[in-house]
């Protein structure tokens, strides 16, 4: 399989596409190659690969929602409503899409530009490549998350600018841009409940957070973890939970024409199978009349 990251920067129309970073999975979730390519080079080296794509974590908002109905159909009706009042943009700009329950029951959700996911799919359209899933990128790291507090370390994710990664047992988990974290962090440290507010460090400092003065936050120092391997494992589900590909998005995911075809051509198949042997046995049948008549003709004049 054949995981590509999409581009932050949003692309114009009649730009280059830009180089993707891209590794390639086995079945095992090993990471066998990686680089940064373009979709046409990747297309001539891997045009026989499983596709799937992570949407960058500054294109994609995510969300977790108190969403009292269960049935799939109400819950994609009723999310674009429960996520209103979060939204600053029109709901009729914005992709919503919902995801798995989390551990405390609430629903996960994921909010993308329309525009963005049409220029993506534009991409693989534009080298006729089928896409699997869309998947955002922090998601991958929603089961990473502490038992408690805050969980921050540097994303091991090629970007633009450096970037956290910041997980949470009660919020989602997000990536931004490293000189925003003091900012992000003081104002999420202020609705925390006090037996939250607490942060593991992993490769970072209080400095770096942004705390050396603040000796009422909990800060616990670590080792940076810069594992891409075991986040891109997410990838390998046949159906993973959070799929952007979903709605008017979701014809990438639908299944190739032969496929939707395959009982019918099947069945043609059976019933041609049929029509071969019966005209066998048919033309056996007449063969063996032939035969019979040469006979009976050639005794006839012998006997003359």
């Amino acid at each position: 399989m054949l995981i590509v990251l999409l581009p932050e920067d949003h692309q114009d129309d009649g730009q280059a596409a830009p180089p993707l970073h891209w590794w390639r999975l086995e079945r095992d979730g090993s990471v066998q190659e990686a680089g940064c390519d373009s979709l046409t080079l990747l297309k001539s080296r891997f045009a026989g690969q499983r596709l799937r794509a992570l949407a960058p974590g500054t294109a994609v908002s995510l969300y977790r929602l108190d969403m009292p109905v269960r049935r799939a159909a109400a819950v994609r009706a009723a999310l674009p409503y429960a996520l209103e009042d979060q939204l600053s943009q029109d709901l009729d700009l914005l992709h919503c899409v919902p995801g798995p329950r989390r551990g405390d029951g609430r629903l996960a959700a994921a909010v993308v530009e329309t525009e963005r996911m049409e220029r993506w799919q534009a991409l693989f359209a534009a080298e006729q490549w089928r896409l699997e899933s869309l998947v955002p990128l922090p998601e991958l790291h929603a089961a990473q998350a502490p038992e408690r507090g805050l969980l921050i370390r540097p994303s091991p994710w090629p970007s633009v600018a450096p970037q956290v990664l910041i997980t949470s047992a009660t919020e989602v988990p997000v990536l931004i841009e490293a000189g925003l974290l003091t900012l992000w962090l003081k104002r999420q440290l202020g609705v925390l409940p006090e037996s939250e507010r607490f942060v593991q460090a992993h490769g970072l400092t209080r400095a770096d957070l942004g705390l050396e003065h603040d000796e009422t936050i909990d800060v616990s120092e670590g080792p940076a973890e810069t594992d891409i391997a075991s986040a891109l494992g997410y990838c390998l589900q046949p159906n993973p939970p959070l799929n952007l590909l979903t709605g008017p998005f979701a014809a990438s995911m639908a299944a190739p024409p032969w496929r939707k075809m395959r009982s019918v051509m099947i069945a043609a198949g059976v019933l041609l199978a049929v029509l071969l042997a019966q005209f066998s046995l048919e033309w056996l049948t007449l063969a063996r009349e032939r035969d019979r008549l040469l006979v009976g003709i050639e005794s006839v004049f012998q006997s003359s």
